[in-house]
């Protein structure tokens, strides 16, 4: 039997609850479009052991004709590993050598499939100054505190952000999976306004343009935060996984901001 917790050690990337089965169905499901042999297209393979997906995952992203390739375990237990290849040829050849252990591999059209960028927003209230909340969103030190458990960074510097700050870091999924690499740049940062928006890319998104503004409010301040995601086929996927972490960041600020002013008040 494979238990997720097995499965999360390995590089099988796992968004578990976060990712619904019928976000995975409209994204990955069957169709009756036909497939030309020389066109890009997507494929789905079902494996059943975790150290045979972990070796698989790292052959296929070595493997020239595979443009991505990425893991996910149902709602079964079953490990499904979603690909996007130049052609049903080089696809072909590749499961040729290397086979299935067990079930079904399903093709479709790459350009039929790929979703449109999508768009998250989250707006968070908080009982405390707008600056307070700015200085906090705005600190590299308080990213590794308000995303632990969920995310390890290497590589990531110290302090405020400024204009211009291109930072190239590893990252880890829960801190458990193989590190990979990520890309930021802070492209629009506007201390006067506390409005600041960054570009990302790497870890398999394509495109991640994260906005954040914070704005004084009759109670304290108001902090709005937008995220516009390309991630491919996965598109879906990652845009529920961005909701999942930026609503955990919020009770994780708000502990930062009571230990601030309890320490400034002491």
């Amino acid at each position: 039997m494979i238990h997720r917790t097995d499965v999360s050690r390995r590089t099988v990337l796992i968004a578990l609850p976060l990712l619904a089965a019928e976000s995975q169905a409209k994204a990955w499901g069957p169709t009756s479009v036909p497939v030309s042999m020389g066109e890009p297209v997507y494929r789905r393979d079902s494996i059943v052991s975790s150290a045979r997906t972990a070796d698989l995952l790292s052959r296929l992203r070595k493997t020239e004709g595979c443009m991505r390739a990425d893991g996910f375990m149902d709602e079964t237990g079953v490990i499904a590993i979603w690909q996007e290849w130049v052609s049903v040829q080089a696809s072909t050849a590749f499961w040729r050598r290397h086979g299935t252990e067990y079930g079904t591999s399903t093709l479709r059209k790459l350009r039929a499939l790929r979703p449109m960028t999508t768009h998250v927003q989250l707006v968070h209230d908080y009982p405390f100054p707008a600056r307070d909340v700015w200085r906090v969103a705005t600190d590299l030190d308080h990213l590794k505190t308000v995303t632990e458990g969920l995310l390890a960074f290497r590589n990531l510097p110290h302090g405020e952000i400024h204009q211009g700050q291109e930072m190239r870091v590893e990252v880890s999924l829960f801190g458990r999976l193989p590190y990979q690499p990520y890309e930021m740049r802070v492209v629009e940062f506007d201390d006067a306004n506390m409005a600041f928006t960054s570009e990302e890319k790497g870890a398999g998104v394509k495109t991640w343009r994260h906005s954040l503004s914070v704005a004084t409010t009759p109670t304290g301040s108001r902090l709005t935060e937008r995220i516009e995601i390309d991630g491919g086929l996965l598109t879906p996927l990652f845009a529920a996984w961005a909701r999942y972490m930026y609503r955990q960041r919020h009770p994780r600020r708000l502990r930062i901001l009571e230990t601030s002013v309890s320490r400034r008040n002491g």
